[in-house]
């Protein structure tokens, strides 16, 4: 591990960052799910770089609310009672991502090579 470090700079970088995400469900339990699901995907689209390892550290509910409507078949029999919950949290996330550098990608065309960033990419 050692030789590794000595040879280039360390590529695996980590963060702490802080999130606010909402979910909703037809329970507590699928509320909170549905907010972990969303989590993903929003730390996903904040990271630029693989991300490797993600924790959460820190959940904290501000705010739930619970919708409750009476259904009833045929407008008249059998009247139940339907909620939908709706979980808006903030979540501490730990993050572990490779920060591969720009100038380290090559692109080998026809026998070619030739380095790239993201700009020139589309164009190949």
């Amino acid at each position: 591990m050692e030789n590794l470090k000595a040879k280039s700079e360390n590529q695996l970088k980590e963060i702490v960052k802080e999130f606010n995400i909402s979910g909703r469900g037809k329970s507590e339990t699928l509320a909170i799910q549905n907010a972990f699901t969303n989590l993903r995907k929003e730390v996903y689209a904040s990271i630029d770089g693989c991300i490797v390892f993600m924790e959460p550290e820190a959940f904290r509910i501000d705010k739930m609310t619970i919708k409750e409507r009476k259904e009833k078949f045929l407008w008249v029999f059998m009247p139940k009672i339907k909620r939908e919950y709706l979980v808006k949290s903030t979540i501490q996330v730990r993050i572990r991502y490779i920060d591969y550098k720009e100038d380290s990608v090559e692109v080998i065309r026809d026998g070619k090579k030739r380095l790239i960033n993201r700009l020139q990419e589309n164009s190949l």
